[in-house]
């Protein structure tokens, strides 16, 4: 799993690097609608991938760890 979350954590850092040379250097989005809803569903894929890594740190602390009580 952590393997899986690197590899995502790379492709979202990809994806926001393009997002941010098309706006750093000007870039003009033909249409803004389309462009929003690309960014939504990058900030989701971003949610859902912080929360898979809290849910694996989550679960080394209580079973690796013998966290809980």
């Amino acid at each position: 799993r952590v393997t899986r979350l690197l590899e995502e954590h790379r492709d979202l850092y990809g994806a926001i690097h393009g997002y941010l040379v098309v706006l750093e250097h000007g870039g003009t989005m033909a249409d803004l609608p389309v462009f929003r809803e690309e960014l939504t569903v990058l900030v989701g894929r971003l949610v859902r991938h912080r929360q898979k890594g809290g849910d694996l740190v989550y679960e080394a602390y209580d079973v690796d760890l013998g966290g809980s009580d």
